[in-house]
């Protein structure tokens, strides 16, 4: 029986419908298909037609989107729900989270046959491109952006991820250590920041981690929970719980306070005692570099009943 087995090669338009299962993607495509055809019997295709699209993919509005997605990419179709297309293309991106912005290139995971709420994309992002974060409270630099572009039932795309770099504090403040990274959520327009910080000198050590928006400090300042330790001589060493914070003015001027609270700390060997002790410790910025703060001085007051040990 004689067989035919043509490839044929061009650029064609479909539908919608022919697009329904790739991820969301709008562009233009060009299609390679494979087909077969016996003697008086239909044409049949030889395993998909593979569909490459110079697409993008956009969360946000038209005139404005928050992230815009451009790449290449070869598709099956149909492509079914499970698969998996890697592509590489431009990642640009508009005042996500209120903050930031660029154009950078990204490596991306596409993911088909969603018709409903699910991932589309899957996108990696690195630049060497500085932030400010906190009013100049730290920069974030060498960036890694690891983010998801998600469909809600509705249709409605939207994009979570984080942030993640290296952190140095403006002015190199003297024993003063951070790290952080920032989470993103497009529907809300939200970015939050998950921050470690350390601080030691010769007489207190803070380890502390807290979590704020965006260069947006509350009256209270940025607020952070962990652990101190403190000799203050004639007091015996003591550790416990604390609360920190970071105010909010600019960094040649930020104060810092830590506030702690004990059941009972010793003096001369234990010959006096205070009891249900409060601690409150505040820094203030001393010295400059390039108009920001260089190192931080602190003072201590502790308050509490006392006694003596007979």
């Amino acid at each position: 029986m004689n067989e035919c087995k043509p490839l044929v090669v061009g650029t064609v338009a479909l539908s919608a419908s022919d697009l329904a299962s790739l991820p969301a993607l709008e562009g233009t495509v060009t299609a390679t298909a494979a087909w077969r055809k016996h003697p008086g019997q239909p044409v049949n295709l030889v395993g998909s037609m593979m569909v490459k699209a110079t697409a993008s993919l956009r969360v946000g509005p038209v005139t404005a989107p928050t992230l815009l997605l451009l790449s290449s990419a070869a598709f099956p179709v149909p492509c079914m729900f499970g698969h998996e297309v890697q592509a590489a293309g431009s990642l640009a991106v508009n005042n996500l989270g209120g903050f930031l912005s660029m154009d950078i290139f990204a490596t991306i995971k596409y993911h088909c046959g969603v018709t409903g709420a699910g991932l589309l994309a899957d996108i990696r992002a690195a630049t060497d491109k500085e932030i400010p974060i906190g009013d100049d409270f730290f920069i974030l630099s060498d960036l890694a952006i690891a983010a998801k572009i998600l469909q809600q039932a509705d249709g409605t795309k939207f994009s979570t991820g984080s942030i993640t770099g290296v952190a140095s504090i403006p002015g190199a403040i003297s024993g003063l250590w951070v790290a952080a990274s920032v989470t993103f959520d497009s529907r809300d327009m939200s970015a939050t920041v998950i921050l470690q910080a350390a601080y030691t000198n010769k007489f207190m050590t803070i380890d502390a981690v807290g979590s704020f928006t965006v260069n947006t400090c509350t009256v209270a300042g940025y607020a952070m929970r962990g652990d101190v330790a403190l000799d203050l001589a004639p007091f015996a060493p003591f550790q416990s719980s604390a609360s920190v914070k970071r105010h909010c003015e600019a960094p040649a001027n930020a104060v810092w306070s830590v506030h702690a609270s004990l059941p009972s700390l010793l003096m001369f060997d234990g010959a006096f005692e205070l009891f249900d002790v409060e601690v409150a410790a505040v820094g203030k910025p001393i010295g400059t570099v390039a108009g920001r703060s260089s190192n931080i001085t602190w003072t201590a007051n502790l308050a509490g009943g006392a006694r003596v040990n007979w």
